[in-house]
């Protein structure tokens, strides 16, 4: 099923009864707000960032629990992609972008092989100056400003990035039917929070007030434009949206039109 199918499907979704709704191991009814919120406003740029986090700490751990091979890929995904996001950087960045990014390597090597003891706030302290400057490649909003935030709000990011990735692991990897060596990201873009397992594709939805059939439907348009060439949706038979705020994961299963 190509990417126009799907959207097909998405937009034709009238009512939650194709949907599965679960926390853990548990089935739920349907826990959809019936009230649409009249804003519907995407979460601020500090939430983007600690997405990108999120996602680049997952992939790492992903790569570590599937071995050698895996990790040697994943090092020169994470070493190109750190590459890319420091080549062009505007003027307001003062550090050394260089310095950051072998930083991050480092200490991305040292978890993928277990040359010192590297803990999951150490990785995410040395990669968030990337995914800090990876926003600023595709805002509009001034670096001065943004880099501002960050510098007063990292523990925020921090934290943010930490739940993401506790709560993707409790609510979805927990799950007595999960085999983790199956779960991988988007492998030209680590940062875009796209996993796919098993013949699914599974994100965290980061709107705010997200959690209605419509806005769950908008959120798989927008999350299916982020994926990389490289994705392979031809493959997927579902869709998971793992709602962080309300410990829920919802499935979708695609049928044929």
């Amino acid at each position: 099923m190509n990417k126009q199918e799907i959207l097909s499907l998405i937009s034709a979704l009238n009512d939650e009864n194709s949907l599965t709704f679960s926390s853990g191991d548990s089935s739920l009814d349907n826990r959809f707000d019936l009230v649409e919120s009249s804003s519907n406003k995407k979460d601020d740029f500090l939430t983007e960032i600690s997405y990108s986090l999120y996602s680049f700490i997952a992939s790492a751990i992903f790569f570590k629990g599937q071995g050698k091979k895996k990790t040697d890929e994943g090092f020169t995904y994470f070493d190109k992609q750190f590459e890319d996001i420091i080549s062009s950087l505007p003027k307001e960045v003062k550090e050394n972008p260089k310095a950051m990014k072998d930083n991050a390597l480092r200490v991305v090597d040292s978890f993928f092989n277990s040359k010192e003891q590297v803990t999951m706030m150490l990785l995410i302290e040395n990669i968030a100056p990337l995914c800090l400057y990876k926003y600023l490649h595709k805002t509009d909003i001034k670096a001065k400003k943004i880099i501002k935030a960050f510098n007063k709000q990292k523990e925020v990011i921090y934290n943010q990035a930490l739940l993401f990735t506790r709560s993707l692991f409790h609510t979805f990897l927990n799950k007595k039917d999960i085999i983790p060596n199956k779960i991988t990201p988007d492998y030209q873009d680590l940062a875009n929070g796209m996993f796919s397992y098993d013949n699914s594709f599974l994100f965290i939805p980061i709107w705010q007030d997200a959690f209605t059939l419509n806005q769950f439907k908008n959120m798989i348009k927008i999350n299916l434009e982020k994926l990389s060439d490289n994705f392979d949706i031809e493959s997927i038979n579902n869709i998971y949206l793992l709602y962080l705020s309300r410990d829920i994961l919802v499935t979708y299963k695609l049928t044929t039109l």
